[in-house]
This record gives structure tokens, C-alpha cells and sequence, in this order.
């Protein structure tokens, strides 16, 4: 019996060492999958607070872009409001195609919702009023008080205008009939809004009052001018990106090649680079196209700028965004023409755009001091082909 319990003590020492060993394996099984966890939840931790910064930091660039006094866009209905004031100068407005002096007791009031389309064009609404407005409560069909509405591309109301009321004016080189009452003119078309869209059809209307009187109105009116019409001009679309432009005869749309310390980055192949170049290439509009937020590549080839000044000079609207624009002035010339914030870049939803006209490499028939694009035809084009472009989703 004594030597039986002998034996059997062995065993049960082995057998608690064996149970000791399984014990500790599965705490270190559980301590490590306590671990685990644990920096499962300290990577999602860090990866929401730098989604939040980036977050925060991306609504700050883009609320800065708009003025701070109207800063009421909405990218779920793609609306947006401008506020500028008028200094007596002439206003041009690329996106739809017209110029007019604005007096500088007037502002400008704009309003553009790519939701709101009449006859499969975009709708925009110019105001020149005395008095403030905020046309995204709901569009106004004139100014409170004096001024002028200029509706591009807008509805084509028609209503009673006795014999009496019918009055004539010599508009962009046309004559044209309206109705002129006592208080205000209605009726008054430039363009034909019942054909195909194009970047030429306007209905204007307006108010008088003590100090925007009928005289100061026509004297206005006799300022319009329609921009050439562009309907006829080519589409690149590019269907990867999902957006498209317009450009005419003659301009040519050529893609580059990333450059060799772009090429081999992580998301190069999101960027896009392409040269629209002017008739016998002497000019070029440059457009870089990337998604927001990729640091790591570049959308533009040059490494800095000539000798000059930015002059701030007006803005473009580019895909119902407010973008502006900036001259590089050396010597009373113009060098370059640069779009963006800061003369720097802009942005539009998910994507970050630079872009510039300048002097084409391609030329070598040009002559550095000589160089002027001070009052070109060419600017102005690419003002359009700029304005013209439209993310399609």
C-alpha cells in the first residue's frame, strides 16, 4: 500500500506541472489577443482623428474660397451665390457669355443652381441692385429696389403687354421690343431661348427707383454685349475623370507625360496633365487634374515663376465654382494669366485643379521682349475653355 501511494505521488506532481503548463499557455493566449485588440483600437483611434483633421482642415480651404459675407454653397444642390461690388468698370462673365458696365453704386448679385436647367442649359441669375439680396431663399425675378436682372439661359415667360407699354431699345446691335412701364421693363430677349441652348440667350427685366432711375437703366442696357456663341465649339470628354470642356477650331488638346519624380508615386496614376494650345501653338493653357487630398504628386511641371507682380484682375465660374483670376505683370506687360486662389490652385468636389495660360515652349518664333498678353483675343478664349468645364457626375 506504502509503495503504491510512492508511486502515484510522481505521477501527481507530473500531472499538476502538465496542468500549471496549460494554464499559463492559455493566459498568454488571452493576454495576447487582449493586446491585439488593443491595437486594433488605438489604429482606428488614430485613423479617425487624421480623418478628422483632414476633414476639418479641407471645409476651411473650401468655405475660404467663397465670400465670407455670401459664403451659402451647397454641394448637394451644386448652388452657388456670389456678391461683388461694381466699380464702374465692365463685368465679363465667361461662363455664360456677356459683358456689361456695372455702375459703381450698384452690386452684383450672382446665382447659378446646375439642378435648375431650362431647356437642357444651365440657369444662372445675375443681379445689379441697390440693395442687398439673397437670391438662394428662392430666386427673385427682379431686384427689391433699382436694377437690373439678367437671366442667362432662363425661363421663357410671357405675359400681357399692352400696345401702350411696348417700347423699343437698340440692344447688342440689335433692335429689340420690350415692355417699359412706369416702375419697370419686362420682356426683353437677347438670343432665342426657344431654340437649342447656347451661351447667348438672356432674358432681362429690372427696376426703377430714386436713385436707379429709367434713364440710368438704359443707359446700362446700351452697355450689353453677348460673348461669341460656343455651342457650335468641340467637346473633350474624358470619360475616366468624368469631366469635359469646350475648346474651338484650331486649339488643340494634347496630354503630357507625367514627369519623372511625379511617375513613380503612389496615386500617379490619378493625375491628370494635359496642353491646350492656341493656333500655331504660340499659347497654352495648362490644366492639371488630381484627386484632393494626394500629396504626394504634383499637377503642375514648372518649378516657379517669371519675374513680376499677381494683379487680381476678375473672376471665371468653373462648374458653377468661383474662381480667380490673376495676371503676372512684369514691366506694364502681362506674362501670364494664372486661375485660383492666391494665383496658387482651386478646387471642385473631390478634385484639385491648377492651371495657366502662358507662352508655348513649342514656339520658338517668340520674342522674350516682345512677350504681352495685355488685351489678346487668346486670353479670353481660355477664359472660356476654363469656364466651360464640367465634372459630369
Amino acid at each position: 500500500m506504502q509503495k503504491e501511494e510512492q508511486q502515484a505521488q510522481p505521477k501527481q506532481v507530473e500531472l499538476k506541472q502538465e496542468l500549471s503548463f496549460l494554464l499559463k499557455k492559455r493566459y498568454w493566449k488571452i493576454i495576447t489577443i487582449i493586446l491585439a485588440l488593443l491595437l486594433a483600437l488605438i489604429s482606428i483611434a488614430f485613423y479617425f482623428s487624421q480623418n478628422e483633421a483632414t476633414f476639418l482642415k479641407t471645409t476651411k480651404t473650401e468655405t475660404e474660397t467663397m465670400p465670407a459675407s455670401l459664403a451659402t454653397q451647397e454641394e448637394e444642390s451644386l448652388a452657388t451665390v456670389e456678391e461683388l461690388e461694381c466699380t464702374g468698370n465692365r463685368i465679363t462673365d465667361y461662363s455664360v457669355g456677356f459683358s456689361i458696365t456695372c455702375p459703381s453704386d450698384l452690386k452684383l448679385y450672382t446665382y447659378q443652381d446646375k439642378h435648375l436647367a431650362y431647356n437642357g442649359a444651365s440657369e444662372k441669375m445675375l443681379y445689379f441692385c441697390e440693395s442687398q439680396i439673397n437670391p438662394s431663399e428662392g430666386y427673385a425675378d427682379r431686384c427689391t429696389t433699382g436694377g437690373i436682372l439678367i437671366w442667362a439661359n432662363g425661363d421663357d415667360w410671357e405675359g400681357e403687354c399692352e400696345p401702350e407699354n411696348r417700347a423699343s431699345i437698340h440692344l447688342n446691335g440689335e433692335k429689340k421690343s420690350y415692355c417699359l412701364y412706369p416702375e419697370r421693363f419686362d420682356q426683353l430677349y437677347v438670343g432665342d431661348l426657344f431654340e437649342k441652348p447656347t451661351n447667348s440667350a438672356f432674358l432681362i427685366q429690372g427696376s426703377f427707383s430714386d436713385n436707379f432711375t429709367k434713364e440710368d437703366a438704359l443707359e446700362m442696357l446700351s452697355t450689353f454685349q453677348t460673348l461669341p456663341d460656343i455651342s457650335e465649339w468641340n467637346i473633350y470628354e474624358n470619360e475616366e475623370y468624368g469631366f469635359k470642356f469646350k475648346y474651338p477650331d484650331g486649339w488643340e488638346v494634347e496630354k503630357i507625360n507625367l514627369d519623372a519624380d511625379t511617375a513613380f508615386h503612389e496615386g500617379a496614376e490619378k493625375v491628370e496633365y494635359m496642353l491646350i494650345y492656341s493656333p500655331n501653338k504660340k499659347y497654352q493653357l495648362h490644366l492639371g487634374i488630381k484627386e484632393k487630398g494626394n500629396e504626394k504628386v504634383q499637377i503642375t511641371t514648372r518649378t516657379g515663376v517669371g519675374a513680376g507682380d499677381f494683379v487680381k484682375t476678375n473672376y471665371i465660374l468653373v462648374n458653377g465654382l468661383k474662381v480667380d483670376v490673376y495676371n503676372l505683370v512684369f514691366q506694364d506687360k502681362v506674362q501670364e494669366v494664372f486661375f485660383g486662389k492666391d494665383a496658387s490652385r482651386f478646387y471642385i468636389g473631390e478634385y484639385e485643379l491648377v492651371s495657366y495660360f502662358s507662352y508655348s515652349n513649342e514656339n520658338d518664333s517668340i520674342n522674350i521682349d516682345k512677350m504681352d498678353m495685355t488685351d489678346i483675343e487668346e486670353v479670353d478664349i481660355a477664359k472660356r475653355i476654363l469656364s466651360s468645364l464640367e465634372f459630369m457626375n
